[in-house]
């Protein structure tokens, strides 16, 4: 029988992230003092936290998603976004400690949270968006070095960010945030193009003095 005891809880701050590790990758339904039920998750240095159902279950959703081990240290943070027209609302997110933002494992891209932060990856392995030689082992060169994929997106971190590449990397950003919400409330987001992706980057580019992309992606 699984057995968890509580030596010291866990609070969480809005806006404040808390790394934890835990002991157990689902929560464990217990009795609320204020009726009903809900989680309690534990950590291997006999700490641990409440939330109630909903937020239970977003939480397993979220570790699930990003495979997460029991001690892996994660980081979880009770957000407070604009949920339009003066309103605020909760959101917690979960996230690995120390992952790299772009093409992960399963396929998917990751970018941070906030404005600008992390850079997705092409999914073609290509910091330029061309295709590569073809090769199957992942390398940029087909050498079989063992660069691979890390290599390209350690190139792609180090070069000169750019008025354009700051744009980008927010309108990124935003639908990647706002795709999530949509998920929570259980409306059907639809896709974003890459018109779009482009429209939105000229809008913002302008409204902070940088002109617009030409059809080439540079700024004009």
């Amino acid at each position: 029988m699984r057995k968890e005891k509580v030596v010291e809880k866990i609070s969480f701050n809005t806006n404040v992230p808390v790394e934890c590790r835990l002991a157990f990758l689902e929560g464990k339904l217990v009795p609320s003092n204020f009726g009903g039920n809900q989680y309690l998750f534990s950590t291997v240095d006999g700490k641990g936290f409440y939330v109630s159902e909903a937020v239970g279950n977003i939480l397993h959703d979220q570790i699930k998603k990003l495979a997460v081990e029991k001690g892996e240290p994660i980081e979880i943070c009770k957000q407070e976004v604009d949920s339009g027209r003066g309103r605020k609302s909760i959101k917690w997110v979960v996230s690995k400690v120390g992952f790299a933002p772009g093409e992960q494992p399963d396929g998917t891209f990751v970018v941070q949270a906030g404005a600008g932060a992390g850079t997705p990856a092409p999914a073609n392995g290509s910091p330029n968006g061309k295709p590569t030689n073809g090769s199957n082992n992942g390398n940029t060169n087909g050498n079989g070095n063992g660069h691979g994929h890390s290599a390209v997106l350690a190139a792609v971190q180090e070069m000169p960010r750019t008025r354009l590449e700051d744009a980008l990397r927010t309108v990124v950003a935003a639908v990647y945030s706002a795709t999530q919400y949509a998920k929570e409330l259980g409306y059907q987001m639809p896709p974003f193009t890459s018109e779009d992706i482009r429209t939105m980057a000229n809008t913002l580019m302008i409204q902070n003095g940088g002109g617009r992309t030409n059809g080439g992606g540079y700024a004009a």
